[in-house]
């Protein structure tokens, strides 16, 4: 699993969140090995992404693909990366 932290100004908020929406989780959805991705506003200023891939060849793969959308697409806005975790899924619960 990668934990992406993204740190977007309070007025840039809903055009990052628009674009996430709209365009990264469609381009993260098609990439091999993809399992799932959440994308949570943890206050005003930060947006947390947790996009889980079946190993971590397939994550490293997908953290690329990621990393190449955030800085094509928000390249106009002042967003900035904060910190990224990596790590592999150790408990899970859900709803079946």
């Amino acid at each position: 699993m990668t934990v992406r932290q993204q740190r977007v100004p309070p007025d840039q908020m809903e055009e990052v969140t628009r674009r996430v929406d709209v365009d990264w989780l469609e381009t993260i959805r098609m990439s091999p090995g993809f399992v799932e991705s959440y994308v949570v506003r943890r206050g005003d200023e930060d947006l947390v992404f947790y996009t889980t891939f079946l190993d971590e060849s397939f994550r490293e793969k997908g953290d690329e693909r990621s990393a190449e959308w955030f800085g094509q697409r928000l390249m106009d806005l002042d967003t900035e990366v904060g910190d990224i975790w990596h790590g592999p899924v150790v408990a899970h619960a859900g709803q079946h």
